[in-house]
C-alpha cells in the first residue's frame, strides 16, 4: 500500500483496507459547500467498494474526478464537513494493488535524488534531473540556491514514500512504464514527475521560484473555482426562478392587539425540477420583516435559536408548509393599533439541487438567492 501524507480520518481507514495503493492530498480546497459537477461512475468493483466504505466510515461525500490506467485507478474529490459548518475538500488517488506505485527502477532513481538533496550533494542531484531543469539551474549563482528556491526542499527530503497521482505506460497498462507523476500536500498541490528517457529515468518539476509559483497557482485555483461557482449558480438560477414563498393567515387580516395572530408560510415550486429545501430557521431568528403604516420597523423580540434540520425534496408543482399557526405577536410584539405590513424575508430558507450522480444522502448545492414572500397587509385593532 502507498499512502500520501494527510491528517484527515481517511488515512486511518485506508490503512485498514487491504489490496489498494492510495495517494492523498488533504485540504486541497476549502469553501462553504462549494463542489464540482462531476460524474460518479467507477467501473472497477474493488474501487467502488473502497469508495463506498470511505463514504460510510467518514461521513464524507465522494465525487469521482477522473479514471485512468484503463479504468483500474481513479482520482476523486471528497467533501469533508468541518465542525464550523464549512467543508474541506480532499483529493485522493485510488488504485487496486499492482502497477500503481513507482516501478522499481524509477524508485531507485527517485531515492538517489532524495538522498543527494538530503546530504547536500547538489550537482549529483542535478545530474538526475531533466534537461529543462538542468538548463534552468544555470540561471542561478549555485545549484544549491536553485534547489532551495524552487523545491519544497525539507518536505521533499522527509518523504517516506512517493505517492503517485498519475502514470503512463507504453502501449497501455500492461506495457512498459514511461512516466509517473507524484505530489506533495501543500496549500497548493506540488507535483513532479519522473520520466523514462534514452538516458534513463530523470526527475522533472516546475522551475519557477516556489513562492511565486504557489501564489500564481492559488490565484488560478481561485479563478477556476469562481468560474465553476458562477456556472453552478447560473444553472441554479434557472431552476429556482419559478419557486416562491406565500404568506397568509387562516383567520383573515384583522387582528386584536395582544391576541393570537396566526400566520402560515408555504414554499411553492412552479418549476419543472425537483429541488431540495431546508426550512429549519424560517420561523426564528428574525426571518420576518414587520413595519407599521409609516414604514417604521417592529423589532424582533424572539430571542436567538440554534436549530438542527435536514434537506427535503419539493416536487414540481408541489407546495409545502414551512410554518403554520405562527404567532406574530410572540416574536414581533405589536403594541399599537394600526395598519402593518408583514413579509417573510427569505432568511433561514436554503434551497438548491443535487449534482448529477450524487449519492442519496449528499448535501445539495444551494442557491445564493433569497425567496421573499408576498407582503401581507394586516390591521390591528
Amino acid at each position: 500500500m502507498t499512502v500520501g501524507y494527510t491528517n484527515t480520518p481517511i488515512l486511518s481507514i485506508i490503512q485498514n483496507l487491504n489490496g489498494i495503493n492510495t495517494g492523498l492530498i488533504d485540504g486541497a480546497y476549502r469553501g462553504p459547500g462549494l463542489r464540482r459537477r462531476i460524474n460518479f461512475s467507477v467501473t472497477n468493483a474493488t474501487i467502488r467498494e473502497i469508495l463506498w466504505k470511505l463514504s460510510k466510515q467518514t461521513g464524507m461525500t465522494i465525487r469521482l474526478a477522473t479514471e485512468f490506467n484503463h479504468g483500474r485507478s481513479c482520482s476523486f474529490l471528497a467533501e469533508v464537513p468541518n465542525e464550523d459548518g464549512s467543508f474541506a475538500y480532499t483529493n485522493a488517488v485510488l488504485s487496486p494493488s499492482g502497477k500503481t506505485g513507482l516501478s522499481d527502477d524509477s524508485k531507485v532513481v527517485m531515492l538517489r535524488f532524495q538522498k543527494a538533496l538530503r546530504s547536500g550533494q547538489w550537482p549529483a542531484a542535478l545530474s538526475l534531473c531533466s534537461t529543462n531543469v538542468r538548463a534552468k539551474a544555470t540561471e542561478y549563482g549555485t545549484v544549491e540556491s536553485f534547489f532551495k528556491t524552487v523545491l519544497p526542499l525539507q518536505q521533499f527530503v522527509d518523504l517516506q514514500d512517493f505517492p503517485v497521482c498519475g502514470s503512463k505506460y507504453k502501449g497501455g497498462i500492461d506495457g512498459e512504464p514511461i512516466n509517473f507523476r507524484c505530489f506533495l500536500r501543500r496549500s497548493v498541490d506540488w507535483v513532479w514527475s519522473i520520466d523514462k528517457t534514452d538516458n534513463g529515468w530523470l526527475v522533472d518539476f516546475q522551475t519557477e521560484p516556489l513562492a511565486v509559483w504557489e501564489k500564481a497557482k492559488k490565484i488560478e485555483e481561485a479563478r477556476r473555482w469562481k468560474k465553476e461557482w458562477d456556472a453552478r449558480q447560473k444553472d441554479l438560477d434557472a431552476k429556482v426562478a419559478n419557486v416562491g414563498t406565500r404568506l397568509t393567515s387562516a383567520v383573515g387580516t384583522q387582528f386584536v392587539q395582544g391576541a393570537f395572530m396566526p400566520l402560515r408560510l408555504e414554499l411553492v415550486n412552479h418549476g419543472s425540477t425537483v429541488l431540495w429545501y431546508d426550512d429549519q430557521q424560517v420561523g426564528v431568528n428574525s426571518s420576518l420583516t414587520v413595519a407599521d403604516s409609516e414604514g417604521h420597523p417592529v423589532p424582533y423580540d424572539g430571542g436567538s435559536f440554534q436549530t438542527v434540520g435536514a434537506f427535503r425534496p419539493i416536487q414540481p408543482g408541489q407546495s409545502v408548509v414551512l410554518f403554520d399557526n405562527f404567532d406574530l405577536n410572540r416574536q414581533y410584539p405589536v403594541r399599537r393599533a394600526g395598519d402593518y405590513s408583514v413579509q417573510f424575508s427569505g432568511k433561514g430558507l436554503a434551497l438548491g439541487d443535487k449534482i448529477d450522480g450524487d449519492p442519496p444522502d449528499a448535501r445539495p448545492t444551494c442557491s445564493t438567492n433569497r425567496f421573499p414572500s408576498n407582503v401581507l397587509r394586516i390591521r390591528v385593532n
